[in-house]
Order: C-alpha cells, then sequence, then structure tokens
C-alpha cells in the first residue's frame, strides 16, 4: 500500500508530476468517461439518494451522475459507498468496477483498485480507460514493466487515448528507454496540437527537453 506521504524516485518526482499537471491527475480519467458529467457543487448525501436505489424508484443514470459527483469533489469514501451499492445491483458492470478502481486507488488502497481495474477489462477487455486507469496505478508504484504493458494494450486499442500515450512514455522513461520516450511523447504532442491543447503540448514539449538535457549530462 502506498503512504500519502511516500517519497518516489527524484525521476519519478519530475516527470510524474509533469505528467499528472499537464492530465489533471485521476479526474481526467473520469472526464474522459462517456458517461461523467459536470453537475453543479451542491452536494447530495447518500442518505438522500438512497431512494434511488430502491427497485421501484431505481434512476440508474442519476446514481451515476452522483458517482461521478463524488468522485470530482473528492468525496471518495460517498463514492466507494454508491459504487458498491450500485455493484450489487449489477456485478458485471464494466463501467462500475472501473469507478471503484478510481476511488479506492484515490484512498491508497491498492490492492484492491488493481483488482477492480482487473475486474473491469476482465468484463471488456477493449476498456481503455480501465486499461489507463491500471497503468496510472502501477505508474504510482514504480511498477514500471507491467504500467508499459497496460499502456500499450490501451493504445493498441485507442492509438489517439493521449493520456495512455504519455502514461506509455513515462513508463518507457523510466525504464532507461529514453529515445523511445521521447518518440512516444511526440506523438503526445501531436495529439494535443490537433485538439488544439496547446497549453498541455507546451507542457510535454518541455518534459522532452528535460529528457534530452539529462542524456547530454550522461
Amino acid at each position: 500500500m502506498r503512504s500519502p506521504n511516500s517519497h518516489a524516485s527524484w525521476r519519478h518526482r519530475i516527470v510524474f508530476g509533469a505528467i499528472l499537471w499537464t492530465s489533471w491527475g485521476c479526474f481526467e480519467s473520469v472526464k474522459a468517461d462517456p458517461g461523467f458529467a459536470n453537475p453543479s457543487s451542491t452536494t447530495t448525501s447518500i442518505a438522500q439518494i438512497s431512494p434511488l436505489l430502491q427497485p421501484e424508484q431505481f434512476d440508474r443514470a442519476t446514481l451515476m451522475r452522483e458517482a461521478n459527483r463524488y468522485i470530482r469533489e473528492q468525496n471518495y469514501s460517498e463514492a466507494e459507498t454508491l459504487v458498491r451499492q450500485l455493484l450489487e445491483r449489477d456485478p458485471r458492470d464494466a463501467s462500475l468496477y472501473y469507478k471503484l478502481g478510481i476511488v479506492l486507488a484515490a484512498q491508497y488502497q491498492d490492492a484492491d483498485a488493481e483488482l477492480a481495474y482487473q475486474r473491469a477489462i476482465d468484463l471488456e477487455e477493449r476498456y481503455v480507460l480501465a486499461l489507463n486507469g491500471l497503468g496510472e496505478l502501477y505508474s504510482s508504484q514504480s511498477r514500471w514493466n507491467e504500467a508499459l504493458i497496460v499502456y500499450e494494450q490501451a493504445v493498441d486499442i485507442e492509438s489517439s487515448y493521449t493520456d495512455a500515450q504519455l502514461g506509455r512514455g513515462q513508463a518507457l522513461w523510466q525504464l532507461g528507454q529514453d529515445r523511445e520516450a521521447i518518440q512516444v511523447l511526440n506523438v503526445a504532442i501531436e495529439q494535443l496540437i490537433d485538439r488544439e491543447d496547446i497549453w498541455r503540448a507546451i507542457s510535454v514539449s518541455n518534459l522532452i527537453q528535460q529528457i534530452e538535457r539529462m542524456q547530454d549530462i550522461v
């Protein structure tokens, strides 16, 4: 299990911080989910929405929006409670296991988060969001070989998924494959420019320059 105060290697801190900044951290994965909505800031408690879990009033769409709201507001314990309740109704819903992985990882419950992401992938093997989430989890634990494998699986399925390209570039660099990392990060830059996401493109470009300068030093 990770500790909130654990320290990564200096390499990890530099690149992981930059990539988290450019990808908005775990919230980017949630926003990439087609089911994500940007709700108002009004907080709703589990007690208030519990009637919607009853068979006669069950409203999956509303409950999923509430789960996303809790995640967005970093209210992970409430999100976990709601997602687990939804899973009791539909234990084969891959998107629920993906969301469970997010909230468990955010609470540093890494082993359970890994199981949740894996379950989502077992149910939907081409689930790129879950693959990327698992890659982020492995990266946070410096399990770079495993991270690279799942990032590459995500990219093979959806080559335009920039967050997976960024994670792949990070893993390659941590594994000492600097040339390959730069190539992958340049692909990510092109994708960001195509989307007119210029500030993120600039940030990744700065990261490449850091890698190249370190190559010169070595």
